[in-house]
């Protein structure tokens, strides 16, 4: 009986310690500290032979491992555990673990079923009032809001703060992450609501953090960035550079201070302060310089606002140059130092800001004709940069699977399309010859505008309603999508060598399968196999 009683108690001694574990690991993940969490986890997996502990740790490491984007060592953890069968509590933790990989590997449709699933046991379990169901339903909020689903994505954050309201103090980090994730769904939609939320998150954090906090100065920069877009500009510089002061204390913190930066020089030129502006974007520059060295889509994007401002005081010259730089910041080989080269081969880190890139670059090349040389060549330059971004377009569209960013793709689009009918019509009718080519030029755009149009209105029927597509095939093509979007995401940070390689690969043999087998074919195939 003794032996009995002091295995318990051995047991129940080893269940204790590692419950502080995984309350340690969860506060290192709210202070945004995944490595450590990671080790932390580590010593007691080496320590552990209760099965079940051993399953919820991982679990928790999966999320660490999420939290560090270190997605494929979380899918191995989280399939180790999946094979176990775990049961109870632990099953909802692992759906919901699921769920949230899955979000940030661009899955959204699997992230809801495996949310949703999660949400369920929790129910049948008598636990939907616990801490973990409502980082469940915090997170299915953030799927809903991630497809554009904004009233269901309100819905399911306001129910994780009322379940955190009742378990936790007014003052506690769970309890101010509610309020910056609904600042950051009402700030499409509400953006008083969103600056509520957003003010009721800054003292919790002040209080738990002091003044000097890297999620301070990130909420300072999402309240800048927010008044930015409502054009109270005044109240955007002083919610900015409350921001970089803070960066200016902490260490390592180039690429965020960065950032902050941008966003002065983006507010300073849209109040067509240029020359504040292009400070402010210049010192950027050399913050993403100092992280990244000479090339990264950050430093293009940058690059893509400074030119504009040289653009919009006639420095046609500069600009173009400025905007050439960016093409080559934001592509793996191209190195041409003339400025009227196009690129052949678009081997980008970040697609869209490539987009923009080549479609500022035509324009200032076409402002140019008309502002300064009435050279048909600029004419020319222009309509080679738009016929790149018009193949540039067709290809996002296979990478986009967020609603956002279709509607975002599709603004673009337009305006490429429009400038592509405006400048190849005007150069069919001052050209000495193939004004003919010029003319089918214009027709050309004139109907891919239409296209894209089309295209937007078919894409917003869910493709589940065509009758008779057999569901396993609807999910191949999302899986491939997902693939597609997640390897994009990827190549957007500019990893290194070995793993760029390995994700071009990868983008190459998921954009080839989906283009030979669409689901319509795949159901044609299917039909007569």
């Amino acid at each position: 009986m003794r032996l009995l009683l002091l295995l318990i108690t051995l047991i129940g001694s080893v269940l204790a310690q590692a419950q502080s574990v995984l309350d340690k690991a969860d506060a290192l993940l709210l202070d945004n500290q995944p490595s450590v969490a990671i080790s932390l986890l580590d010593s007691v997996l080496n320590n552990s032979s209760v099965v079940t502990l051993r399953q919820q740790v991982n679990i928790k490491k999966a999320e660490a491992l999420i939290a560090a984007q270190e997605y494929n060592q979380a899918s191995v953890l989280l399939k180790t555990v999946r094979e176990e069968n775990p049961s109870g509590l632990v099953s909802a933790e692992l759906h919901m673990t699921e769920g949230m990989l899955a979000l940030y590997e661009g899955r959204n449709e699997q992230a809801e079923e495996k949310l949703l699933q999660a949400d369920k046991l929790f129910e049948q379990l008598d636990a939907l009032n616990s801490l973990a169901a409502a980082k469940s339903v915090a997170t299915l909020g953030l799927v809903y809001y991630n497809g554009g689903k904004i009233s269901q994505a309100e819905e399911q954050l306001l129910m994780a703060l009322r379940i955190r309201s009742k378990l936790l103090p007014e003052n506690h980090e769970l309890i101010a992450a509610s309020y910056n994730d609904l600042g950051l769904v009402y700030s499409g939609t509400d953006p008083d609501k969103a600056l509520t939320y957003y003010e009721k998150a800054l003292p919790i954090y002040t209080t738990l953090h002091g003044k000097n906090h890297s999620k301070i100065a990130i909420n300072y920069t999402n309240t800048g960035v927010l008044y930015q877009n409502l054009e109270l500009y005044g109240d955007a510089i002083n919610n900015l550079e409350t921001a970089l002061t803070i960066w200016n204390t902490l260490p390592q913190s180039s690429a965020r201070k960065a950032f902050v930066l941008y966003q002065l020089g983006y507010t300073y030129q849209r109040m067509n302060n240029g020359k504040t502006a292009e400070s402010y974007l210049k010192q950027s520059l050399a913050e993403y310089k100092k992280s990244y060295g000479e090339n990264h889509p950050d430093i293009a994007n940058v690059l893509n606002v400074l030119g504009n401002l040289k653009k919009s005081s006639d420095q046609y010259d500069t600009a173009l140059v400025i905007f050439h730089q960016a093409l080559k910041s934001n592509l793996k080989n191209f190195n041409s130092s003339l400025v009227k080269d196009v690129p052949v081969n678009t081997d980008y880190y970040n697609g869209n800001y490539l987009l923009y890139s080549l479609m500022f670059k035509a324009q200032t090349f076409e402002a140019r004709h008309f502002g300064k040389t009435l050279k048909f060549s600029d004419l020319e330059a222009a309509l080679q940069h738009l016929n790149v971004c018009d193949t540039l377009i067709d290809k996002l569209r296979q990478q986009s699977n967020r609603e956002a960013d279709k509607i975002t793709l599709g603004i673009v689009a337009n305006e490429v399309y429009a400038d592509g009918v405006r400048i190849a019509s005007h150069m069919s009718e001052v050209a000495f010859t193939e004004r003919k080519k010029y003319r089918e030029q214009a027709f050309y755009f004139a109907e891919k505008s239409k296209s894209a149009v089309l295209l937007e209105a078919i894409s917003d029927v869910n493709a589940k309603s065509f009758a008779g597509i057999p569901t396993a095939l609807l999910e191949t093509e999302q899986q491939l999508k997902a693939s597609i979007s997640l390897c994009t995401q990827k190549l957007s940070q500019k990893p290194n060598e070995e793993e760029e390689n390995y994700l071009r690969e990868t983008l190459f043999l998921n954009i080839t399968i989906l283009n030979l087998t669409p689901p319509l074919l795949l159901f044609q195939n299917y039909k007569n196999s």
